[in-house]
């Protein structure tokens, strides 16, 4: 390629190396001693700011994830919606909700104790995450309860046939010390498309929740989409 002088400069972190500064030019001993020590201090500067960064991202991944199941929090899942919202407001981009309850939840934890019922919680949350697409995102909510946020679609029907699936699977006998157990989860799913106005956006949670409840209400174990 013509080269004929370079210099590299790696990003040291103890004794690893980050990344490499490389210049590379086409005229014969180009680079100078000044150069090489000007591109040192330039080499530290840009690792404390890969170092910040880092560390900047892994604070704010702890502030917006689940302590127990990795998923995102309830502070995560409700700026998730602020942002649906402000997205469908400006640019008409659709969005669905979907509330999940794990049934009975407290029967688990009392029959086999709260270790048994975080093994639930944990194994439904990877069930959910393994189940939606890439882009959508599964929140622990708090205790049993579970929101998905499903970004760019009003689908309700496919998404509700992509639930009826997880829940298919989740009332097959999950096992827990050599003991199976039989859980299920009512699902309640609400879109956009069911708002007459904006100012209805608001209320997309709002009313996944009283799907939810309908689903509860109905006998379990169901997924119901909203509808006024």
């Amino acid at each position: 390629r013509g080269i004929k002088s370079a210099v590299a400069i790696p990003l040291m972190k103890k004794d690893k190396c980050l990344m490499v500064i490389f210049l590379e030019h086409s005229l014969e001993n180009y680079f100078t001693e000044e150069n090489e020590q000007l591109l040192s201090t330039l080499s530290l500067a840009v690792r404390l700011a890969v170092e910040n960064a880092k560390l900047y991202s892994n604070l704010e991944n702890m502030t917006s994830r689940d302590g127990m199941t990795g998923l995102y929090n309830c502070n995560y899942f409700e700026k998730e919606i602020a942002n649906c919202i402000d997205v469908c407001d400006k640019f008409e981009i659709p969005f669905t909700v979907a509330a999940i309850d794990i049934d009975n939840f407290l029967v688990i934890n009392k029959t086999y104790g709260h270790l048994c019922g975080d093994s639930v919680i944990k194994d439904i949350g990877r069930l959910l995450e393994s189940e939606v697409r890439k882009g959508d995102i599964v929140c622990r909510i708090n205790g049993d309860k579970y929101g998905v946020i499903f970004r760019n679609t009003q689908d309700t029907s496919s998404i509700k046939d992509r639930l009826e699936k997880v829940r298919t699977k989740i009332c097959q006998p999950m096992n827990y010390d050599n003991t199976n157990l039989q859980v299920s989860c009512s699902f309640g799913i609400a879109s956009t498309n069911t708002c007459e106005n904006h100012s209805d956006y608001k209320k997309v949670a709002v009313f996944a929740e009283e799907a939810l409840r309908t689903a509860k209400e109905q006998g379990r174990n169901k997924v119901i989409i909203y509808e006024k």
